[in-house]
């Protein structure tokens, strides 16, 4: 995926997930990702990551992962492709 800025130059909206997923060096890669739901035209779009601290552990938290789901469904919607992981909660009671 390739867009024009303004001064008509390419950026390639696709600067790290073409070097994890492009490439027939690159195919046990995309393997991993259609039992997840991907699909091929998934592969063309930039691969967004986004981290969740949702837990049931720290009431604070756990409204999270409701929030990551909504980050996902934004960028799905929007030309990406989400991929929601969890990550370390802190506490601080």
């Amino acid at each position: 995926m390739k867009k024009k800025s303004s001064a008509n130059k390419e950026i390639n909206m696709r600067p790290f997930s073409s070097g994890l997923l492009d490439g027939p060096h690159r195919a046990a890669a995309r393997s991993m990702l259609y039992p997840v739901g991907f699909t091929e035209e998934d592969f063309k779009k930039p691969i967004i990551g986004i981290a969740s601290t949702g837990s049931n552990v720290t009431p604070c938290n756990m409204h999270i992962d409701k929030l990551a789901l909504e980050a996902e469904k934004g960028t799905n919607a929007n030309g990406g492709k989400a991929i929601v992981f969890n990550t370390i909660t802190i506490s601080d009671g």
